[in-house]
C-alpha cells in the first residue's frame, strides 16, 4: 500500500521505535512510502534506505 508521509505516520514511527536512518526519521511530510499490506514491523527496527518498507523483526535493518 502506498501512503503519503504525514505528521501522524512520523509520530507512529517515533512511538514504535521504527527508524528510517541511524539517528531517527528521515522521511519528510508529503513523501510517498510503500508499506506492506500484511506482515509486521517490530519496534527497534530500521529502514536505512529506500521508500519501500517490508516486514521486519526487532533490531533488524
Amino acid at each position: 500500500m502506498e501512503v503519503i508521509v504525514n505528521k501522524h505516520l512520523i509520530r507512529f514511527f517515533e512511538e514504535n521505535h521504527l527508524f528510517s536512518c541511524v539517528n531517527g526519521i528521515r522521511f519528510k511530510e508529503g513523501e510517498k512510502v510503500c508499506i506492506p499490506n500484511e506482515g509486521y514491523m517490530e519496534e527497534y527496527s530500521s529502514f536505512n534506505c529506500g521508500n519501500i518498507l517490508c516486514q521486519i523483526g526487532s533490531f533488524s535493518y
